[in-house]
């Protein structure tokens, strides 16, 4: 599956240039509009696979939808049933877990704690993995890139959680 980023671009009407100018305003992520052209055809993938962490932060949505692993935002972003959903990037994008047993806040506080130190550990071992040479496909380097962007996700779908039971 290609990857979504030429369609939420048009959807929220942003060309590349500009798309280019914000994310190194926001996030400091140099990436040129030809570069990211490129991304969005399929014919290159960034370097550094972090940049697709940042592309999905600035359009709002899961970095498994960014990359075309994941299939409906409605459920990703909205739940269904008034349940929170996550879907496993690297499984089929219909499994899906709830977070709907979630109902002590400071359990939640808890676990998002506890992956924002998992995030922190995982991207360090990418990171020097990665200093030995290009990230490969199957790699252990990019297998702690794909467990990071997972990681991602489940802190954004904690968040939503944590964010219903402070109302």
């Amino acid at each position: 599956m290609e990857n979504r980023l030429k369609q939420l671009r048009k959807q929220n009407g942003i060309s590349l240039k500009k798309l280019s100018q914000k994310l190194n305003d926001l996030y400091g992520v140099t990436i040129s509009d030809s570069q990211l052209s490129y991304y969005e055809n399929g014919k290159r993938s960034p370097r550094d696979e972090s940049i697709w962490k940042y592309i999905a932060t600035f359009f709002d949505v899961p970095v498994g939808y960014l990359l075309g692993y994941q299939d409906d935002i409605d459920l990703i972003m909205n739940g269904t049933n008034e349940e929170q959903k996550v879907f496993d990037s690297r499984s089929s994008p219909y499994l899906q877990k709830n977070l709907n047993f979630l109902k002590d806040i400071e359990e939640v506080k808890k676990i998002k704690t506890d992956t924002l130190v998992a995030i922190e550990f995982v991207e360090n071992i990418f990171s020097r993995l990665s200093q030995y040479g290009r990230v490969k496909p199957g790699s252990y380097a990019s297998e702690m890139n794909h467990i990071s962007f997972a990681l991602l996700d489940f802190l954004s779908d904690l968040e939503r959680v944590e964010n219903s039971l402070q109302e």
